[in-house]
């Protein structure tokens, strides 16, 4: 029981150090992937993204200006091969979606009064929730073929549906109401 009590002590002493207020933060963004796997079986690609995330940011101290931020979101990522039939006579069109947990440290930086410099670090964790090929032939008369590699026998060999990450980042807020961010994240995993 006292030890219980202890770290419900902690706990109530670092929530009272809190700020009284957090930041909620909704976004849409470009998020371009280079997909890459540790084999040879999937070829290193370009994929254009867009992601929807919604973020809980929650200042640690009112003399520090550190805050943790958690969120959720989905990111959707395609990529369309070019056909050149002089190479190949078929195109191939990527898609893959996920949700992820982003969870950083930010340090706020004042630039004015109405503009704070951000930058970050923290981790990820994402969970694939489709991954689709879809080839279709040019010059054939053969419907497209659909694979689906999370589906596939082999797939627990080289791909995992969850992946850990990490990431860095600059925040620019300005007017309260207004965000720009440029950041970079990358898999620990297999992809």
């Amino acid at each position: 029981i006292m030890k219980k009590l202890l770290i419900i002590t902690v706990w109530l002493v670092v929530l009272s150090a809190m700020e009284s207020y957090a930041q909620i933060s909704i976004k849409a963004s470009y998020k371009p992937s280079y997909f890459v796997s540790t084999d040879d079986i999937v070829a290193p690609s370009y994929m254009h993204g867009f992601a929807m995330d919604v973020s809980y940011n929650i200042p640690i101290s009112i003399k520090i200006p550190l805050g943790i931020e958690a969120g959720l979101g989905f990111h959707y990522m395609l990529q369309q091969s070019e056909v050149d039939l002089k190479i190949s006579p078929m195109a191939t069109d990527t898609q893959l979606s996920n949700v992820f947990l982003p969870v950083r440290l930010t340090y706020d930086v004042p630039l004015s009064k109405n503009a704070i410099l951000a930058p970050y670090a923290g981790l990820y964790a994402r969970y694939f929730l489709h991954y689709k090929i879809i080839t279709t032939w040019v010059e054939q008369q053969r419907p497209p073929e659909i694979v689906y590699p999370f589906k596939s026998e082999h797939a627990s060999e080289y791909l995992y549906r969850g992946q850990i990450g990490g990431q860095i980042g600059l925040l620019l807020k300005a007017n309260e109401h207004f965000v720009a961010e440029l950041g970079y994240a990358w898999d620990f995993g297999y992809f």
